[in-house]
């Protein structure tokens, strides 16, 4: 039965739309039995979907000729992520919303009440937050990853969002970015970012200290090798980190050096300042030579993954 299942089953990719997919289920088989009603001996269609991105996402069956019910599992399980009989008291059509992480392959079970069967589409769409500490609010669980975001309200774009802050850390649109570090500094930063969408990752610039800004600099693997620069900042995974030549014999990278060259690290050797390795970011300076990992230009960016 798995294999006549399966070769039942269509693929509808990662599309959105209203609808997506519409068929008939009278001449089908009798595949599942939804939980969420014993009443159903009615033959049923299936659909193998993948989420495009990490959020929520609301299946219906809106535009049914008949008593439907939704069934949705993992289509590598095959645990049930959401069933619905009525979408409300004045419908006999379904509805299912789920959080799902980007990549997730689900398998989509149109099924009838009863004996019921006819007519349906299948309708898939990703409510649109204004940011992600909207979507935090409606997801605490949300993990790290990119979103689809409206903060203006006029036109959606992808954002990769700090779940731990609910901040978005990198847009498809260049911005001012704030977060803290992860490392265990909690340090309050601020830096320009930009997505590129299709890629998963970040380029990131301007990035400093958010109370006096100074720039930050690369951990170093002898502080802390368990965790990198881009996992300090909050990303999910360790990029390209380039290098600024900073300090008194070298140049500012752009950033203010009027009171002394001073960075964020945790490695220095030589300064008068917090010398040493540090599990941590700490200030250090003045710098003689030095590096960082951007400037303020962005005329040398970093680039963190973000899936």
């Amino acid at each position: 039965m798995d294999e006549v299942g399966q070769a039942l089953t269509d693929e509808l990719g990662s599309v959105l739309g209203s609808p997506v997919a519409t068929n008939n289920t009278c001449a089908a088989i009798d595949e599942h039995t939804p939980a969420c009603t014993t009443q159903t001996t009615a033959p049923d269609r299936s659909y193998y979907w993948t989420a495009p991105s990490t959020g929520m996402f609301t299946f219906t069956t809106t535009g049914a000729t008949f008593d439907t019910v939704l069934l949705l599992l993992d289509a590598s399980t095959h645990a049930s992520l959401g069933c619905n009989d009525d979408a409300s008291s004045t419908t006999f059509q379904s509805s299912v919303t789920v959080n799902l992480t980007a990549g997730t392959r689900v398998k989509i079970v149109v099924d009838g009440y009863s004996t019921r069967c006819g007519d349906f589409a299948l309708n898939i769409s990703a409510p649109t937050f204004a940011g992600c500490a909207a979507v935090k609010a409606a997801i605490p669980s949300a993990p790290d990853g990119e979103y689809v975001i409206n903060p203006t309200g006029a036109r959606p774009i992808s954002a990769y969002c700090d779940m731990r802050l609910g901040v978005e850390l990198c847009t498809e649109d260049v911005g001012v970015r704030r977060g803290r570090t992860r490392e265990g500094s909690n340090l309050d930063y601020v830096m320009m970012s930009l997505l590129a969408r299709t890629s998963g990752l970040c380029s990131v610039w301007a990035l400093r200290g958010a109370s006096d800004n100074r720039p930050i600099d690369a951990l170093v693997a002898a502080g802390n090798p368990s965790m990198g620069t881009c996992q300090a900042l909050g990303f999910v995974s360790d990029g390209t980190i380039t290098l600024c030549d900073f300090g008194s014999e070298r140049g500012t990278c752009g950033y203010n050096v009027s009171s002394g060259y001073y960075r964020y690290g945790n490695g220095c050797m030589g300064c008068s300042l917090n010398d040493g390795y540090y599990t941590s970011y700490k200030l250090q300076g003045p710098m003689r030579i030095s590096t960082v990992i951007s400037s303020m230009d962005g005329s040398t960016r970093s680039v963190c993954r973000t899936r």
